[in-house]
């Protein structure tokens, strides 16, 4: 009886210490020259690079066309499986996350097969992050001609592929008028994919022309989205416009940071006592992102009678160009910031601002790659050698030195000397 409510016991904690978190498809088998699509979504710590994914036989990585992407706080993967059957392994390393309110750190695994059977086509990419116009990939994976036909808000695109052969679908989304999440349903009849695509847009307000709301206060922002890629560990300092487009003042108004963002993004004034009617505010705040990823969230204003936020996406990396949506007919010139435009590959020394001509450096452009000759590590360098070259000459000095003798052996050397310089040998004789 003991050992039977050990058991028990210890089945329980198993039970529980199981982690939540889990790698999601909508099936466990599929097809060969079939798109893969996974999801994974919770309170994930770090950002999960496509270094960190794999698809897996055996703990053998395989050569799989994969990709992965963060749309809002969901993980989307998708991969092209080849034209081989077996157990494969898509593999997560080390995704640190937060759970129960512990920090832990795991390898997430999920096993699928792959069937004798062949998808009639597939399409890549997996899933669609975009702010214009697209192109999706599809190839044919039968013997005979494919009609495929896409639908993306209630429009329709369609294509013929030929038999083993790839084709380009041209997306326009020319018609979507607002940032949306949505599906792309692409369908050959008897098969199909749903595609998640985040569809952003950038509108501006131009003129600051728009109708007034009557009887209430109406918070907006200028801007609807920014859309940002910058280097890993860039500090820019930047500012956004909100407006009152009511004739009620609106009233005590709070400014906040989505929590995908909080620790990226320090706002200068999180709060207004008033917006005027038809008053234009500005919003400062600086960005910095020590890691490289995909991060997205919002600005929120908020008062009691009227709210409105600013979607926000950044691409951070080591190796991309800085590009910026937030530039409006009020952004001032570099030259008018006193600043300098950084060239590729520069950093800067202080801080950046948005500007007319792009991101402008207040402060001095410099190159990583190129360091004066006493400069950065060469001075630890030139130290050490002036250490080694002490330590031998301390050395040298010591062992070939010699002792100083005393007074009263310096006088009888002298003596000795002297006996020497003046001794005769034998005896003096008369002349």
């Amino acid at each position: 009886m003991k050992k039977t409510l050990i058991l028990i016991f210890v089945a329980f904690l198993l039970i529980f210490s199981v982690s939540a978190l889990e790698i999601k498809t909508s099936k466990i088998e599929f097809m060969q020259g079939e798109t893969f699509q996974a999801t994974l979504a919770g309170n994930i710590l770090k950002t999960i690079q496509k270094t960190d994914v794999g698809f897996y036989i055996d703990n053998v990585q395989q050569p799989i066309t994969f990709d992965i992407a963060k749309i809002n706080n969901t993980y989307y993967i998708y991969g092209i499986l080849p034209y081989s059957s077996g157990n494969y392994t898509l593999k997560l390393s080390k995704v640190i996350f937060k759970e129960q309110n512990q920090i832990q750190t795991q390898d997430l695994k999920k096993n699928f097969i792959i069937d004798n059977s062949t998808a009639e086509f597939y399409v890549k990419p997996g899933f669609i992050v975009t702010t214009s116009n697209f192109n999706l990939i599809l190839h044919n994976n039968k013997d005979i001609g494919l009609a495929i036909v896409a639908n993306i808000k209630n429009e329709a695109f369609t294509a013929m592929i030929p038999p083993q052969e790839d084709k380009e679908l041209k997306i326009n989304i020319d018609y979507i008028e607002n940032t949306t999440f949505t599906e792309i349903d692409i369908s050959s009849g008897s098969f199909s994919y749903q595609l998640p695509a985040y569809i952003i847009k950038n509108q501006t307000k131009s003129n600051y022309s728009y109708p007034i709301y009557r009887g209430r206060p109406k918070l907006d922002f200028i801007l609807n989205y920014i859309n940002e890629t910058l280097i890993t560990g860039d500090s820019i300092q930047q500012s956004i416009e909100l407006v009152n487009k009511g004739d009620k003042d609106t009233g005590p108004v709070n400014i906040s940071v989505s929590s995908q963002l909080n620790k990226f993004i320090n706002i200068s004034n999180y709060e207004f006592s008033t917006i005027k009617s038809g008053e234009i505010v500005i919003i400062n705040f600086t960005t910095k992102f020590p890691n490289s990823g995909n991060f997205t969230g919002f600005i929120l204003a908020n008062s009691a009678n009227s709210t409105d936020l600013i979607l926000l996406n950044f691409i951070i990396g080591t190796n991309v160009t800085r590009n910026s949506s937030i530039i409006n007919q009020n952004t001032k010139s570099c030259q008018q910031l006193n600043g300098k435009l950084c060239a590729s590959g520069e950093i800067c020394s202080n801080y950046q601002e948005v500007s007319s001509d792009g991101f402008c450096c207040i402060g001095q452009c410099t190159n990583p790659n190129q360091s004066n000759s006493l400069g950065g590590g060469n001075w630890i360098f030139v130290i050490v050698i002036i250490i080694i070259i002490a330590i031998i000459g301390a050395f040298l000095f010591f062992k070939y030195k010699k002792p100083k003798a005393s007074s009263s052996e310096v006088l009888k050397q002298k003596t000795k000397s002297f006996s020497e310089r003046f001794e005769t040998s034998g005896k003096l004789s008369k002349i």
